[in-house]
């Protein structure tokens, strides 16, 4: 009988050594796994990017649709057992964003809704853009609806009274002598940065300040790579002071974007391997021009714990008005992107909320840029689910946080954006509704 020989300290040794590693796969195969599963996740998503532009397309609002808001309002506040507080103007003083300038081609017209107007903008042969109050003062037409542009001109569909740029009717057809009061309200608009704004003032003041120009833009042929579009039911005013609320960055923005905008769902998700880490957020007004506030944020990602060093970016922003927001991400990198965060308010506690970026016109640029507005999409779908359900206050209760003073700080700079006949024009533009 053969007798087996005795074992070696190299055989023992290499038993422990193959427990060891048995245990150590058993143990780490979770997260192995959960590791394939986001990458493989990860690279669907940058495959749709790569694939196709990024662009969340809604249908305008329609008539019954823009007068929801008083109920949505009225319903958060029977919800709270409150009744509604005194509240803001609904439109400040400022630019306000129309549409890109690509979806306007020369010789076409577009009905808009916004800031509690109804316009006809159009692009006359020239490439010239204009705004008047879409409504012919003839018999009541909307003249962007089945209107036409003809040469500078804009033609009305039921009569064929022809507009130029200013409101002017100039050409009644059959009619000797044109009156004076044949006219329609023209806005100022202003095509910069690859968009198109409207200058909106209750007291009929010409433009008092203008966006600046993005040099990237003229000087390196940056395009428009997506853009998005959301309706919020809260008080515009609520969603810019978002930038000055860093202490609501963690709390809502701190779980990774893979796991959506359901908030009830992602909450439970805070303890996963994979987070968001916002710091070091700062805002102010700035010192020189009295519309201008900028501020900075830098963000990273750690993944079980640890920093990954090519995942952490800076942002800064400038708030430009009550309206408009350039936020420019990937400083560091050969491709930089800015993304327009762009808020309109249609009526009463009820604000369209676009996104819109921009980067150069390569592969990596259009990566980065859908890679921003497809985040940012996720990111803010969490905040309207706050904004959707919260209530108005002008009695907040602030504590002594750093957080809290730069929210004080931001309502006391957006209360300029207010004039004299604020309040009156927004009755005036909302008649229809009872307070």
């Amino acid at each position: 009988m053969e007798m087996n020989s005795p074992l070696t300290f190299l055989d023992i040794f290499t038993h422990i050594s193959e427990i060891r590693v048995s245990l150590l796969t058993l143990l780490l195969s979770p997260a192995i796994l959960f590791g394939c599963y986001t990458a493989l996740k990860m690279g669907y998503s940058v495959f749709k990017i790569l694939t196709s532009v990024y662009e969340v397309k809604v249908k305008p609002l329609s008539y019954l649709e823009k007068h929801q808001s008083r109920k949505m309002y009225g319903r958060v506040n029977r919800k709270n057992g409150v009744s509604p507080e005194p509240t803001p103007p609904m439109v400040p003083n400022g630019w306000y964003y129309i549409m890109c300038s690509d979806e306007l081609r020369r010789e076409e017209v577009k009905h808009v809704s916004m800031c509690g107007l109804e316009l006809a903008v159009f692009r006359d042969s020239g490439g010239e853009v204009h705004a008047l109050d879409a409504f012919c003062p003839h018999l009541g037409a909307n003249m962007a609806v089945g209107g036409t542009v003809k040469g500078d001109c804009l033609e009305c569909p039921f009569h064929a009274w022809k507009f130029d740029g200013e409101g002017k009717c100039v050409d009644i057809p059959g009619a000797k002598k044109i009156t004076d009061v044949a006219r329609t309200k023209s806005w100022p608009v202003l095509e910069r940065n690859l968009i198109l704004m409207l200058w909106f003032d209750a007291e009929d003041r010409e433009p008092m300040y203008l966006p600046r120009e993005i040099e990237e833009i003229k000087e390196q042929g940056w395009v428009v790579h997506g853009r998005s579009e959301h309706t919020v039911y809260c008080h515009i005013s609520e969603i810019p002071e978002n930038g000055a609320d860093i202490g609501h960055f963690n709390p809502v923005h701190q779980v990774n974007a893979l796991y959506g905008s359901d908030l009830q769902q992602i909450n439970k998700s805070k303890q996963m391997l994979s987070n968001h880490i916002w710091s070091n957020a700062s805002w102010k007004a700035d010192e020189e021009d009295w519309y201008l506030a900028t501020g900075t944020l830098e963000h990273e990602i750690k993944i079980a714990g640890y920093r990954v060093p090519f995942l952490q970016t800076n942002h800064s922003f400038e708030q430009i008005g009550p309206g408009v927001v350039y936020l420019k991400s990937f400083e560091s990198a050969n491709a930089p992107v800015v993304l327009y965060v762009l808020v309109v308010p249609v009526a009463p506690f009820t604000t369209k909320l676009f996104h819109v970026v921009v980067s150069r016109k390569t592969l990596i640029g259009k990566l980065q840029a859908l890679t921003v507005i497809s985040i940012e999409n996720i990111m803010v779908e969490r905040d309207i689910v706050i904004w959707n359900n919260k209530k108005f206050t002008n009695r907040s209760v602030f504590s002594s946080s750093y957080s809290d003073e730069l929210i004080k700080k931001f309502r006391r700079w957006y209360s300029q954006f207010y004039s004299e006949n604020s309040g009156a024009k927004s009755r005036e533009l909302n008649a229809d509704f009872s307070w």
